[in-house]
């Protein structure tokens, strides 16, 4: 029992952390895309 919790909630935590890492790397895509439109604009 002990490891199956450890192990659901390990998981439950990578399944947190990956989404929160694509949300990141979303934001960083949008900003950088973002700033390279601006300069290209300029």
């Amino acid at each position: 029992m002990r490891t199956h919790r450890s192990s659901s909630s390990a998981v439950a935590a990578a399944l947190s952390l990956c989404k929160v890492l694509l949300i990141v790397l979303a934001l960083i895509c949008t900003l950088h895309t973002a700033s390279v439109d601006g300069v290209v604009q300029r």
